[in-house]
Formats: structure tokens, sequence, C-alpha cells
């Protein structure tokens, strides 16, 4: 019993330990991964549809086909029926349960939140999300944009708006974040009053353990019972 224990808390470690994943990648598509551990999947771009094949539309096959979709359209007409009056008999049992609660707390003052519990959660929160942000691992291998605009001028003051944007981003996840530190060429924004249009390339990852959810989840609960037993 004792290994059993033992081994549960062991896999329950591994799986705390494992870090939720999130690739971001825009060269010449946009490219976007994510996963848990050492498991990752690719979500875009889509995997390129099969080639069609002519022996798929030989005339059996085409009957049989006709005969799936008119039995698929049957059951999903059933299915909304059904949900039709699932929906409608819902609607009248919330509709009596309203009038009996209502005759219930017919006198009774309703509850609404005070300006107290409304400033106990915006003070939790402006404490906690702090907290949560700098679990999360940043690293920004590629961020390169290349400004255009319809003339000089339009273009020179694009420029100044991304590039002051691109260093207030840089400052946050710095800051905010447990960020990798940039490499010399990491991050590049110029001008180019040739193009005909802006250019973003690069390339993020963002790394979160599960335990750091699990922890924030915890504070969150420990908070929610202080309150109730404050109040």
């Amino acid at each position: 019993m004792l290994y059993i224990l033992l081994g549960i808390l062991a896999l329950l470690g591994v799986i705390l330990s494992m870090r939720l994943k999130i690739y971001l990648r825009m060269t010449d598509e946009f490219g976007l991964r994510a996963g848990l551990g050492p498991v990752v999947l690719t979500l875009a771009p889509a995997k390129p549809k099969k080639p069609v094949d002519p022996a798929d539309f030989t005339y059996e096959k085409h009957q049989k086909r006709l005969k799936k979709e008119r039995l698929r359209a049957m059951k999903k007409k059933e299915k909304a029926e059904q949900k039709k009056q699932a929906k409608a008999l819902a609607k009248q049992a919330e509709q009596t349960a309203k009038e009996e609660a209502a005759a219930e707390e017919a006198g009774e003052e309703v509850k609404k939140f005070t300006l107290e519990a409304i400033l106990e959660i915006i003070e939790f929160v402006l404490e906690e999300f702090p907290r949560f942000t700098s679990y999360i691992h940043t690293e920004i291998r590629m961020l390169d944009i290349t400004v255009a605009g319809k003339d000089a001028a339009d273009c020179a003051k694009k420029y100044g708006i991304i590039a002051q944007l691109t260093s207030y981003l840089l400052e946050i996840l710095d800051n905010g974040t447990a960020m990798k530190p940039l490499k010399p060429d990491a991050v590049a924004v110029r001008a180019d009053f040739l193009a005909a249009k802006t250019v973003y390339r690069m390339d993020i990852r963002i790394r979160l353990r599960l335990f750091s959810i699990v922890r924030v989840g915890f504070h969150t609960l420990v908070w929610y019972i202080k309150r109730k037993i404050k109040h």
C-alpha cells in the first residue's frame, strides 16, 4: 500500500513538474505549436488535405454517401426536435422556479456585492496576477519588424510608434515574466521607405509549469475561504 501511495505521489510530482508550452512563429506563414511536457502538437498551419481520388466517386460509392447523408440529416432533425422540446421544458421549469423563489423571497432584501467585497477582489487580483506572470518563462528568439508606409512621412510615423511599442513589450516581459536574456541580434525594428507593406517576423516561446497554475488556484481557494469566514 505504501509503495502504491509513493508511486501515485511520484507520478503526480512528474505531471506537475511538466510545462505548458506555446511556440509562436511567423515567417512566410503563421505557425502555432502547443503542448504539455514532451507532447507538442502543431495547431497551425493545418495539415494539407489529401488529393482527390477519382476512384472515390463511383456510382456505388456515391449512392452510399447519399444514404449516409440522408441518415445523418434524419438524426440531426430528430436531435434538433429533442433539443427544442428539452429547451421548452427547461424554460418552463426555470420560470416556475423563479416564480416560487420570488414568492419565498418577497419582502427580503436582494443581496449585492458591497464596495468592500469589490475592493477585496481587486486587491487580490493586483496581488496575485504579478505573482502568476512571474512564473511564466518567455523567450524571444526573433522579433524582426520592417515598417512600411504610404509615403516617407507615414513610414517614419509608423516606425516611431512600432519601435516604442516594441520597447514597452520587451520591458513588460522582462519585468513581469522570467524572460530569457535576449541575443544581440534577436530584436530589430527598421524602416523601409520603398516597401509596400509592414512585415512582421517572429519566433516566441512561452513556458509555464503546471504546478504554478495549481499554486495560483490554491491561493485563490485560500483567499475565498478566508473571505467566507470573515463575512
